[in-house]
């Protein structure tokens, strides 16, 4: 007896359906936007997008259908500084669904982002200390990364592809800031009696100098820089282990020698020098701020005699 044995292989295979659509290159999901504020809480205005060429490449096929999806954005924080101020700009965005894209192409990353009827909203508030958020500088661009989803859905088979489409908003932050400088200034002290200066029997005069502060960059929303900081430079024309500054006329013919000036913002003692002992402008306004100080001679060595005494020092401003 013959025996046939029946084999029956069964291939089997799970089609997956291709993607038309094809994500476009990194320049393509790279958009700037400029934030221009005109109020503390707003939202962006996504059109405002600017990107080169095509984020998502959709040539096409019969019966589909393309939708896109936002979904929901963490919210993320940035803060900065203006003068010993402190602020934070917080972007956040509105829940929202699916929504249908329309007809097939190609298109840009403002087209897409719009198409969402996302709400990317924005709040500013000032803080209280640098901290809780990435610290960022005004004028230069910094970048909020999030995804968008695509929906392919072909009508014949009814498979539906998604695509995700990673993109990245750069912002820059358009806002007015004050900004104060302080140009070369000369001061003139008059004439002291030599006995009274080898004595140290001389007083404080009072004199003013000036900072120019002005409001830069571009913007319309005025935010308040508070106090502008500045110190003294001590390691320009300052007598070591003291707080006198030199005389640049000690050695030279007609010099009065070992004496220079004594700076105060008090009468009650002199002031400190170095970049650890800041100073503030507290009347801070467009244009010209004015700032007294009580000035006098005073010898920080035995050669003292008759004749001119220039000192220098160097008014350093700081930004944060």
């Amino acid at each position: 007896m013959k025996w046939i044995a029946l084999l029956v292989l069964n291939l089997c295979a799970f089609i997956v359906q291709a993607a038309d659509c094809k994500v476009g290159n990194t320049d393509a999901k790279m958009g700037s936007y400029s934030l221009n504020p005109t109020q503390y809480t707003d939202s962006l205005i996504l059109s405002g997008i600017r990107s080169q060429g095509a984020a998502l490449e959709c040539p096409g096929a019969p019966n589909t259908s393309l939708f896109v999806n936002a979904g929901v954005m963490e919210s993320k924080i940035f803060i900065f500084a203006l003068g010993d101020k402190y602020y934070s700009i917080t972007f956040s965005s509105v829940s929202n669904s699916e929504q249908a894209l329309g007809k097939l192409g190609n298109f840009l990353l403002s087209d897409l982002i719009s198409a969402t009827n996302m709400k990317l909203e924005y709040r500013i508030q000032e803080i209280s200390s640098l901290s809780g958020g990435t610290l960022i500088n005004l004028g230069t661009p910094f970048s909020l990364n999030y995804d968008l989803v695509v929906r392919e859905h072909h009508n014949s088979s009814g498979h539906d592809v998604s695509i995700t489409v990673s993109y990245t908003l750069n912002i820059t932050l358009l806002i007015k800031i004050m900004t104060c400088g302080f140009n070369d200034q000369t001061v003139e002290m008059g004439t002291y009696q030599l006995l009274d200066i080898v004595h140290n029997r001389t007083e404080y005069a009072q004199k003013n100098i000036e900072f120019q502060c002005k409001n830069q960059g571009r913007g319309d929303l005025n935010l308040q820089t508070g106090d502008v900081q500045y110190y003294f430079d001590d390691t320009f024309g300052l007598v070591s282990g003291t707080s006198v500054l030199q005389n640049f006329d000690e050695k030279l013919p007609g010099g009065a020698g070992e004496v220079g000036f004594e700076i105060s913002l008090d009468r009650a003692g002199p002031l400190r020098f170095g970049s650890g002992a800041l100073y503030k402008l507290t009347d801070v306004r467009e244009g010209t701020v004015p700032v007294t100080l009580f000035i006098r001679p005073k010898a920080y060595g035995s050669k003292v005699t008759s004749g001119t005494i220039e000192s220098k020092t160097k008014v350093i401003v700081v930004y944060n």
